[in-house]
């Protein structure tokens, strides 16, 4: 496929992708080899007019009465979300939140490739979580140079998550995955993807306990 990189992809677009392959790899697996756009809607309780306007991003496109070569399709939006491209990825804060992510093989499915994780608690030191080494923060100093550091998951308690995404981005990272409870501020030129499991939490028992709230931003 085509790089991607110089075309304008709405983001909501982006985050149905995942969607779509997880149901085009399941069809893979039971053998369907193709698949159309009302079909994959149906599947996924979207519009299918939207289905195939997200898919054509891909420059695969579903033939009339035919529709979609699941196999394709599939490779195609691997290629489109870079997943064969390794990604070096540094995690921050190894308490049981990290250590989960560190051992979450779709993680690494999509690209990550966790290099290291580091903590200040010394006990940690030297310590593997899974395949990755547990190393004091003050290591990474040398090592992300070396590695072409791009890309941080901050795990760490909300009291240090601003010191740690300074120091991550003085020694380069430009890519901050944050899951501490505190936004974090960045120089211009960083992206931060913040993601707050307790916001969704909230959502839902607010919503068990009869809650009602309206769907505005």
């Amino acid at each position: 496929m085509d790089d991607n990189s110089s075309i304008t992809v709405p983001e909501p677009t982006l985050r149905r992708m995942p969607s779509y392959l997880e149901y085009l790899k399941l069809l893979e697996r039971r053998g369907d080899k193709h698949v159309s756009a009302p079909t994959i809607a149906k599947a996924l309780d979207l519009d299918a007019t939207q289905v195939a306007k997200d898919l054509a991003y891909t420059s695969i496109t579903g033939r009339t009465r035919v529709g979609y070569e699941v196999a394709p399709l599939v490779q195609a939006l691997r290629d489109f979300l870079h997943m064969d491209q390794r990604v070096p990825a540094f995690l921050f804060g190894v308490g049981k939140l990290g250590s989960a992510l560190l051992q979450y093989q779709g993680f690494v499915d999509f690209g990550l490739d966790w290099v290291a994780a580091f903590d200040p608690d010394e006990r940690l030191a030297g310590c593997r979580v899974g395949e990755v080494e547990v190393l004091h923060p003050d290591a990474f100093r040398a090592m992300a140079p070396e590695v072409g550091a791009k890309v941080a998951v901050l795990c760490v308690p909300a009291e240090v998550a601003q010191i740690t995404a300074d120091m991550v981005v003085g020694w380069g990272v430009t890519f901050i995955w944050n899951f501490s409870l505190f936004p974090v501020k960045v120089p211009k030129g960083v992206f931060v993807q913040q993601t707050s499991m307790y916001s969704n939490l909230v959502v839902l028992l607010n919503r068990l306990h009869g809650q009602k709230l309206e769907d505005q931003p």
